[in-house]
């Protein structure tokens, strides 16, 4: 066989195309969990996934997270992004209920010890 290309594929006739860090991988759907996007991408499972909402101008800002456990419905086109929790203002112990799940990454624009 020859040399894949940046997409990844699993197979299957129906295949849905989505975004992982800005890499888009083809899968069957129609759903996988948050441990499985992090496999596919070969992330470590330490990370935090969030799906990205907006239109494809939203730089990612903006989302939901998706726990190692929970299924997301897949759809062509949905974008994730895979992140150190850290930048989320703490560990995935802290994310555990749908209300929680809404997200806005912390920009750190202080030096390490600064008080904000």
């Amino acid at each position: 066989g020859g040399a894949a290309g940046p997409a990844a594929r699993t197979g299957g006739a129906d295949r849905i195309t989505i975004s992982i860090n800005n890499t888009a991988y083809q899968v069957d759907g129609p759903s996988m969990t948050g441990a499985d996007l992090k496999r596919l991408a070969k992330e470590p499972m330490n990370r935090l996934v969030i799906r990205i909402e907006g239109g494809p101008s939203a730089h990612g800002g903006d989302g939901e997270a998706v726990l190692d456990d929970q299924s997301v419905n897949l759809a062509g086109g949905m974008r994730f992004r895979i992140v150190n929790a850290g930048a989320f203002g703490g560990t995935l112990n802290h994310i555990k209920t749908p209300d929680a799940r809404r997200l806005r990454p912390r920009v750190a624009l202080r030096g390490p010890g600064e008080v904000p």
